[in-house]
């Protein structure tokens, strides 16, 4: 009787001390390790494709630690094809601790980035946790990852509500300015869009900004810029501009305006001037020279000093005193009367002389 009842004493004494042993097994398996948290106090955010959005990344460290520990976290990551891709990673330090010492806390930011070519959709939810955990301790308590935060990115192109148009300044040409011949003119222009608006998509003329104009032909020109922003809405500016000769005036012996050029009635008078250079034979437009009648006023006179055999009016190019030269015949007619003689180029311009016709 004694044996048996020793014996359950025995078994009794086993059996209470396991129960006491099993909480005490884990209260130390609790205690002897550290445990991260991750935490982005911003949980979501809507973003357009191209878009990116700051974020504050918190950090917190409880529990035992016997040993020195480091761990990294992403502070950027780039939204593409639904995926989010981590980097520039920062490594941060903990030291050891006791399982009664207040929280290790760390926090930086960092940037979530979409895509460009990411389309529309989500949210795509990035989980944000350390990583590549690593302790200087072999054995006892050591810093493991407990929790990580979840931020949700939306991706949403905004609506266009842009309807204004860009601006366009041009400088050069200038509408209506005239130029020589083979001038360099160098374009001046650009373009905006309004603050807040969709931003300037393209500015566009007819030569880039700062490159010479067209002046190598004579007569009427126009230069164009045409400007869109990225709404689609357009814009354009067209300026108009002249080409003409280098005609410096008519040569000896013909006088300019105002002077009256006193010559017998029925001479042929030959009328010279240059256009810096050879410009062929066809400079004259149509239906010119001419000649109409006109007042003869008080303008100061002087004779032609020059006249030529008369013969059919033609027009000729002398290269060595780089002039042309044309020949006038006056109507015995005129005899008594003064006349204008319009010449009129083909680059638009028109050029006179006024004679004085006598018996």
């Amino acid at each position: 009787m004694r044996t048996k009842l020793r014996g359950k004493i025995s078994l009794l004494f086993i059996m209470v001390a396991a129960l006491i042993a099993i909480p005490a097994v884990a209260i130390a398996s609790d205690l002897d390790t550290s445990t991260l948290d991750v935490n982005v106090p911003a949980t979501s955010v809507t973003l357009a494709p191209g878009g990116s959005e700051n974020i504050t990344i918190d950090m917190r460290v409880t529990g035992k630690q016997d040993g020195t520990a480091t761990f990294k976290v992403y502070r950027d990551w780039t939204l593409s094809g639904g995926t989010f891709t981590g980097s520039n990673a920062q490594t941060f330090t903990v030291n050891p601790r006791a399982a009664t010492d207040p929280a290790t806390t760390f926090s930086t930011t960092g940037t979530v980035t979409v895509d460009p070519g990411q389309a529309d959709g989500g949210p795509f939810n990035l989980q944000v946790a350390g990583f590549d955990i690593t302790n200087s301790n072999t054995t006892g308590a050591k810093l493991n990852n407990r929790t990580a935060d979840i931020y949700a990115v939306t991706v949403e192109t905004p609506q266009n509500n842009d309807i204004t148009a860009p601006t366009i300044t041009l400088t050069t040409p200038a509408d209506n300015d005239v130029y020589i011949k083979n001038q360099v003119v160098n374009a001046d222009y650009s373009c905006a869009d309004e603050a807040g608006g969709s931003g300037l998509a393209s500015c566009v003329g007819d030569v880039p900004s700062g490159d010479p104009i067209n002046t190598s032909t004579v007569g009427p020109h126009t230069f164009t810029v045409d400007a869109a922003d990225n709404a689609g809405n357009t814009a354009q500016v067209i300026h108009n501009y002249f080409v003409h000769y280098a005609f410096d005036g008519f040569r000896s012996p013909v006088d300019n305006l105002p002077t009256l050029n006193t010559v017998k009635a029925g001479s042929a008078v030959p009328v010279k001037f240059s256009l810096s250079g050879d410009q062929g034979l066809g400079i004259i437009d149509s239906g010119y020279p001419a000649s109409i009648k006109a007042p003869c006023d008080a303008a100061p006179t002087d004779a032609i000093e020059q006249t030529v055999t008369a013969g059919q009016s033609t027009l000729s190019y002398d290269s060595v005193a780089d002039q042309y030269n044309y020949v006038w015949k006056t109507d015995k007619a005129w005899a008594g009367t003064c006349r204008q003689f319009v010449l009129k180029l083909d680059d638009g311009t028109y050029h006179q002389a006024n004679f004085k016709l006598t018996k």
